[in-house]
């Protein structure tokens, strides 16, 4: 699977939506996946380590934490 950049995955979502639109963004820790869906639509995202904790760290800036889950 392709390895995703938080730049990528963020430009993904937001092409023409908000991060409220989306049904569930979860984030798997053990493989480094992003998974989220909206409307119909579900993706994964692969990312290595260092992507994955700053798209992580990028949603906090922009104060949607909220709509973080992460497991293990």
């Amino acid at each position: 699977m392709e390895e995703w950049t938080a730049y990528e995955v963020l430009k993904d979502i937001l092409q023409g939506w908000e991060i409220s639109d989306l049904y569930y963004f979860d984030f798997y820790k053990s493989d480094y996946t992003i998974r989220y869906g909206r409307k119909g639509y579900n993706y994964e995202r692969q990312m290595n380590e260092t992507e994955f904790n700053n798209l992580i760290n990028i949603i906090k800036l922009m104060g949607k934490d909220m709509w973080i889950e992460i497991y293990d």
